[in-house]
């Protein structure tokens, strides 16, 4: 017997390893979450409009009300959303697309970047699937695009949750990364998480290069669209809930104060023992305190 279940374990290791050579070890990651959100009920999903081609996750169809989810940067919906879209989806109808941030890297090779074409991007997809109202999250620099989708669509958007967001901060960011260099990828994603997984570099290498070329192209982006960066927070009259790690070490806690008082309607959480990846750190109270905030305004629309 306990042959049998070595032997079974010495074959899915050889099987997992040949695949991991065979693909890639990204892709091989990523067929691996997309089985297993495939049999939480959550697919992987495309559509097209005149201006994009979209890929996105959805599950919950059923659920009446609908949670968008937008990730950051050097990140796509996939790895970002992995722990909490199962859980989201007992509940809720939830869509997380993968934005031009996920593919940013190749996508500035020949384009100019703003964050208005990943705004573009939700409006089409909303529209295409003809969603009346909604709430949206927000990690990092998809908060930053959430806000923006919040200022221009105050009747669809029911409420806003911004996780670590990026953009009142983007240049404070982006003066650190560039000063690192050639290591700005490595140093990013090292100090990304405060229990960072036990993962090997030549596994992460080609996200080191995806970050360092997103590095090099902010200046660039900075100068020719910095205007559009800065949201009109005033216009974000949406409930709103602002998650911050306390051990942040890519965007430091001390960021939220001034974020919470220019948004109307803002209220902080802090998230103990968690850094900028907190959907890794700490993925239970993550979902807890979205979970309770969606219950609140679900609650009180319905009232």
């Amino acid at each position: 017997m306990r042959r049998t279940i070595l032997f079974a374990f010495i074959s899915i290791l050889l099987v997992s390893t040949i695949a991991v050579f065979a693909v890639g070890p990204e892709n091989a990651l990523h067929k691996i979450l997309k089985a297993y959100l495939s049999s939480q009920g959550i697919e992987r999903r495309f559509t097209s409009t005149p201006r994009y081609n979209i890929a996105y996750f959805e599950g919950g169809e059923n659920n009446k009300e609908t949670v968008i989810l937008l990730h950051g940067a050097g990140g796509n919906a996939i790895t970002s959303w992995f722990r909490l879209l199962p859980t989201l989806v007992k509940k809720y109808h939830v869509i997380a697309p993968d934005l031009i941030f996920a593919n940013l890297a190749d996508y500035l090779k020949n384009n100019t970047y703003s964050i208005s074409l990943d705004t573009f991007l939700v409006d089409d997809l909303v529209r295409a699937k003809r969603i009346s109202q909604y709430h949206i999250a927000g990690l990092s620099v998809g908060g930053l695009i959430a806000m923006h989708v919040a200022q221009n669509n105050p009747d669809a958007v029911q409420s806003v949750m911004l996780i670590t967001p990026a953009g009142h901060n983007l240049e404070q960011l982006t003066a650190v990364l560039t000063s690192k260099g050639d290591k700005a990828g490595e140093w990013f994603y090292k100090n990304l998480f405060q229990h960072p997984f036990p993962v090997p570099d030549f596994i992460l290498a080609g996200q080191f290069k995806r970050i360092n070329a997103i590095v090099q192209s902010i200046p660039n982006m900075l100068k020719s669209s910095g205007h559009e960066l800065t949201p009109r927070y005033a216009d974000i009259r949406q409930p709103t809930l602002i998650l911050w790690g306390e051990d942040d070490k890519i965007l430091p806690i001390s960021f939220a104060t001034p974020l919470v008082q220019v948004l109307p309607q803002a209220s902080l959480q802090t998230l103990t023992d968690c850094g900028h990846g907190v959907v890794w750190d700490q993925p239970a109270l993550l979902e807890q305190a979205l979970l309770t905030f969606l219950n609140d305004q679900t609650t009180t629309t319905a009232q």
